[in-house]
């Protein structure tokens, strides 16, 4: 009926239009196979030169994860696939040449440290069927739904996390269901009080003066609540309650801050590099190549082919020191404690080096 009605053939073998698939089915990794075989051939391409880490940042960043950009704009990919190709990445960022794998030092996840809203005709489209009589946050994804909508969809959790209410009248703010207390654990409530007639937070606000009701609130709420609710301003003009992204000063989103946001989702992947950021900070600042920068970084973190690691690893035999044979090959060992060391610093340096074999590698 369409093709009859448009006056175009039906095509039994849909093609790709800007390397998205016309139609995605339930095998969706297979649908998205083709971005998963040119990040492939783009690794194979060049795991023949010698590039450094160094080159080897760059490479990923201004090619490899260029490559699926567009199409995750657009669709939800499966975990599995993210997963595929982020295995396909680290691998070219460990090995040691064509095929030759690598050791993996640490997980991939602590290598991946931080348009105008418009009316569009797409956005009208997807508020018509999906939440015509609402918006976005408290839409469903339907039984009906497709493809694109769900990807979209699903983003809902992580964007409910960073917004937050700025108070106008409050008449469309719920006091234990929305966000709106700037500096209160995620902003919400999540308890109901007797005190008060109804959840709106217009109720809090004295309308002849446009203040806060400092003696309700004071009766119904906790003292450090009340004392975080005194500190929100209200406008002497009332204007519709506006959310905003806690993330900017401006309250405006920004990919930039969201991502911080979705990092302390997993606080466990960032809790220990958040403890050195301003070292870490300082080394990628300076002005030296990224491969020496690479080098101090894998040092830091214990990342290095230590005889100690290898070991652990069960890549080599012991895990003695090889130049010396007298203790384990830590990183303390190598680059402090060892005798060979101790006469390369105190040659290269020609000062008392007692107080550098005093302390950890790592302090």
């Amino acid at each position: 009926m369409v093709s009859s009605l448009l006056e175009v053939q039906i095509s039994d073998n849909p093609e790709k239009y800007l390397g998205l698939p016309n139609m995605v089915g339930r095998r969706k990794r297979e649908a998205f196979q083709n971005l998963v075989d040119r990040i492939t051939a783009r690794i194979e391409a060049w795991s023949s030169r010698l590039l450094s880490q160094g080159g080897k940042e760059i490479f990923i960043k201004s090619v490899l994860q260029a490559i699926p950009t567009y199409a995750m704009s657009c669709f939800l990919f499966p975990k599995t696939l993210c997963e595929r190709i982020d295995s396909r990445i680290a691998f070219f960022w460990w090995q040691k040449g064509a095929g030759k794998q690598g050791i993996h030092w640490c997980q991939w996840k602590f290598l991946c440290r931080p348009k105008e809203e418009g009316d569009s005709l797409v956005a009208q489209v997807f508020k018509a069927k999906y939440y015509p009589n609402g918006n976005f946050l408290n839409s469903c994804v339907g039984n009906s739904h497709s493809y694109v909508w769900r990807s979209i969809w699903a983003t809902k959790d992580s964007l409910q996390r960073g917004l937050i209410w700025r108070v106008g009248t409050g008449q469309g703010i719920s006091i234990s269901e929305d966000a709106w207390i700037p500096d209160y654990s995620n902003g919400r409530l999540m308890s109901r009080f007797v005190n008060l007639q109804s959840d709106s937070i217009a109720e809090l606000i004295n309308s002849s003066n446009r203040e806060w009701d400092r003696e309700l609130i004071l009766n119904t709420f906790p003292a450090d609540v009340a004392d975080l609710i005194f500190r929100i301003p209200l406008s002497q003009n009332p204007h519709v309650d506006l959310l905003a992204w806690r993330g900017e000063p401006s309250g405006e989103f920004s990919v930039r801050s969201s991502y911080k946001l979705l990092q302390h989702v997993d606080p466990t992947a960032y809790a220990l590099q958040n403890n050195y950021r301003d070292f870490y900070r300082k080394l990628w600042q300076i002005d030296i190549p990224t491969k020496i920068k690479i080098f101090i970084w894998k040092s830091s973190w214990n990342y290095l082919a230590t005889k100690a690691n290898m070991w652990i690893r069960r890549l080599a035999a012991n895990s003695l020191c090889p130049r010396c044979g007298l203790e384990e090959e830590s990183m303390n060992h190598l680059f402090r404690m060892c005798p060979v060391s101790e006469e390369i610093w105190r040659n290269l340096l020609d000062l008392d080096i007692s107080f550098f074999t005093q302390e950890e590698f790592g302090d």
